[in-house]
This record gives C-alpha cells, structure tokens and sequence, in this order.
C-alpha cells in the first residue's frame, strides 16, 4: 500500500481517522492523501442586461458569505491535516514529486462526495472514512456510501472515537465467497503487518468454493501465520462479534453485500449492521 486517502474537515471525528491514518502510513511505509471536499457555487448571479435586483443582491451576499465560510473551513481542514502529519513526521505537500517515501499529499476538490471519490478513490489503496452515527448529517453518509460504492477499493470504517490500535489483531469472517478473498488480497500489506490473524467460518465449509484451510495455506505462503475458528453457524452474526471479542481483535476484516446491496440494505444482513449499528473498527471492499 502506497496511498491512503482520508476526507478531511474540521470535525472531531477527523481527528481519529488522521490519528489511524499516519499510524498505518508508518507501519506499511506509505503516504497519507488528505482530501477536503468543497461544494460546488453559482457562478451566475445577475441577468443578461447588467442589472442586478434585490433578489440578486441578496443571493450575492448569501454566496460571498458561503465562499467566504468555505474558504476558512478549506483553511482549517488543511491546518488540521499538517498538524497530523508534522506530528508524524512526514513531508507536507501539495503535489506529487518523485520522492514520495513518508509524504502527506494535502488536497482540495470541487463537487460533491458521490463524484470526488469516484475520481480519487479508484487511485487509492485503502480509503478510511467515520462510521456515520444514527443520527449524524447526510455528507457523512454519502462519504461511506461514495467510498464503499464508488471507488472499487478496500474501505476501512472506524467508529468515531479514539482507538487503542486498528489492525494488530485482525478477525477474518470467511464465508467461501469472492468479496471477501477481494478484500483479503488488497489487505495483504496490513495483514503483514499483524500480531494476530484469526480466520472465522461460521458454519459448514461445505460449498465447491475455497475452504479456510486453503485460505490458510494462501496466507502462510505470504508469510502470515493464522488461527482458525469454527462455529455452528446458527446465529452468525453473533458468532462473529462474540469470536471478534474473544479473540481481542482491534480489526475485522469482511466482504460486503453477499445477498446484493438492496436486497441486504432492506432485509437486513450483517453488512447492513456493520454499517449502522456496530462500533467496530471494519475493513471491506466492493466491486
């Protein structure tokens, strides 16, 4: 991994990402894209014949006041970044040079999050983005929602508090099906990296499909010594989390949408729950 891109603004959330974000920039000796997405303005602000009504002149207010707010939020969200990344030790920059080694990448983009991620994330290798609370603003969930959908690549969620360490002790649920060898393979650097892999089968390993033993084979030939875990398979969604807290993981590593994204989204599934109502730190990828 060589790019792992944060959104960044002026939120307390933001500090625990860019706290998560630079620790595993150091462990996998990559860099850190901090990307602050602005809202689009109107441009047009007066009619055809030069003149401008009270209408006009009060939307020319309101928009040199949204700029204005704007531009001290843009401010402070790349304050917010170099303070993170001095604090680390990387070189701030705005662009790219050819010596990229422990460099912090500061950018700013025009749109909205759908469109911004669709164009930054697909040249990312790991996306961190905050768990949405319950009843947090709609931008936070468009950020989840452009990262997991729009860019292709491994998403790692983290709920919006302060972490001990994310990815030390990483909790595999393993289900035989594509998604989550995909996000295994994007996730070998990290996994590398690791004091502890653990690989869940929650049930029979009984489908013409790779079995755990086999992903375990594929692990240990990249150097990663895991444990297997089997369970009955009858609650799976608690055997994942009760696996996750006895084996004392920090991270769980998981497909997304094995039943398809709507159908999951309103009939409910563990990728729905983790999306909404669980405070673990997660890692998945969507294609």
């Amino acid at each position: 991994m060589k790019i792992i891109t944060v959104p960044v603004a002026k939120r307390k959330e933001c500090h625990y990402l860019l706290e998560t974000a630079f620790q595993l920039a150091d462990d996998l000796d990559a860099n850190v894209s901090g990307l602050h997405v602005r809202p689009h303005r109107e441009e047009s602000i007066g009619g055809d014949y030069g003149i401008i009504s009270p209408i006009a002149m009060n939307n020319m207010s309101q928009w040199y006041k949204a700029d204005l707010d704007d531009e001290l939020e843009s401010q402070a969200a790349a304050d917010l970044f170099k303070e993170y990344s001095d604090n680390a030790g990387f070189n701030f920059r705005k662009r790219i040079t050819k010596d990229m080694e422990e460099s912090s990448l500061w950018r700013e983009m025009v749109g909205d999050p759908q469109s911004v991620l669709s164009i930054v994330g697909p040249v990312s290798d790991l996306m961190l983005v905050s768990r949405p609370k319950k009843k947090s603003s709609g931008q936070a969930k468009q950020f989840l929602s452009a990262a997991l959908f729009n860019t292709g690549r491994p998403v790692l969620m983290l709920p919006q508090k302060k972490l001990k360490s994310v990815g030390k002790r990483v909790l595999i649920a393993w289900n035989q099906k594509d998604s989550v060898m995909q996000t295994i393979v994007s996730a070998l650097p990290l996994l590398k990296q690791a004091e502890q892999v653990n690989i869940l089968c929650a049930g029979p390993d009984n489908r013409a499909r790779p079995k755990t033993k086999h992903l375990q084979d594929y692990l240990k030939v990249w150097g990663i010594d895991s444990d297997m875990k089997i369970t009955k398979g009858l609650k799976v969604h608690d055997e994942i989390i009760d696996t996750y807290k006895a084996t004392g993981s920090d991270l769980l590593l998981m497909g997304a949408y094995s039943r398809g994204r709507f159908t999951e989204w309103f009939m409910g599934g563990f990728t729905k729950y983790i999306l909404t109502d669980s405070n673990i730190p997660t890692l998945m990828q969507h294609s």
